[in-house]
């Protein structure tokens, strides 16, 4: 025991080993995202043309035009999302702050939301979409099981091991 610490608790000045876990996850899974939005835009042309078949069967004249707007704002969303999470899991892990842990959360919640959306167009637009929705599909999981390692901290120093810290 060195200045009055346990040594299995963390110092106030070292994040715990989950929210380190929790940081290189998110990493992962920015790098995943990112990949995935470099091919839904080398593959657009066949997202495109899957989703303008869908407009026109709903008797849209500019089927075409429609589906590739939405196609383009819906990756750059995407890619807004997954450029945030290295700087919120940067800022949960050095400042310590609930509410970066609250919205990466949130945005990994409405990146799962937007690839369940275009899962279907993506399996459908060919050989390449295809990867891109798998990728997809590994990036929710891996963001999933960050944001259950980024709750999962342990006690903060001076607390019993079934208290978590709360938010400062």
């Amino acid at each position: 025991m060195l200045g009055g610490q346990r040594p299995d608790h963390p110092s106030p000045d070292q994040p715990a080993r989950t929210v380190d876990t929790s940081v290189m996850l998110w990493l992962i899974a920015a790098g995943c995202a990112l990949v995935s939005v470099l091919l839904a835009l080398v593959s657009l042309d066949a997202l495109v043309a899957v989703g303008a078949a869908e407009v026109r069967a709903a008797a849209e004249p500019t089927a075409e035009s429609v589906a590739r707007v939405a196609i383009v704002l819906g990756l750059l969303l995407r890619g807004m999302l997954a450029a945030s999470w290295p700087v919120l899991a940067l800022v949960m892990r050095h400042a310590r702050r609930a509410w970066a842990r609250s919205l990466l959360t949130c945005t990994g919640a409405v990146w799962a939301v937007l690839t369940l959306l275009g899962i279907g167009n993506a399996l459908a637009a060919g050989k390449l979409a295809a990867v891109m929705a798998l990728l997809d599909i590994v990036t929710v999981g891996i963001a999933a099981v960050a944001t259950v390692t980024m709750y999962r901290v342990g006690p903060a120093p001076g607390k019993a091991p079934g208290q978590v810290p709360g938010p400062r």
